[in-house]
Parts: structure tokens; sequence; C-alpha cells
């Protein structure tokens, strides 16, 4: 389980980096890339619910590593 724990952190790690550079690459180049994406995830139930889990089960490895 300590495994599956390290792989969502290192996924949440890769998204809050590639969030970064699509918001740095949107305010330097001026064009939006944001609000599809964003439209996309709110439009699908589904890859919310998925995240929300995701986030739940990390939460819980997490409380148990201190």
């Amino acid at each position: 389980m300590k495994t599956v724990a390290l792989t969502i952190t290192n996924l949440f790690e890769l998204a809050g980096a590639l969030f970064l550079l699509v918001l740095a690459t949107s305010v330097l180049l001026g064009f939006d890339v944001l609000s599809p994406v964003l439209n996309y995830i709110n439009a699908e139930p589904l890859i919310t619910v998925g995240l929300a889990l995701t986030y739940i089960l990390y939460k819980s490895e997490v409380e148990d590593w201190t």
C-alpha cells in the first residue's frame, strides 16, 4: 500500500508541475489553455469522483506515515 501512496504522491507532484507550466505558458504566450481542461473535468463526473477517491486514498496513507 505504501507503493500506491508513493505513486499517488508522485502523480500529484507531476500534475502540480504541469499545472504551473500551463499557467506560465498561458501568461507568457497569451492564450487560454486552462479553460478547456477545467470545463472537461467539470463536465465529466467520473473524473471528479476519481480525483476525489485518489485524494482520499492519498490522505489516508499519508496519515499512516506519521
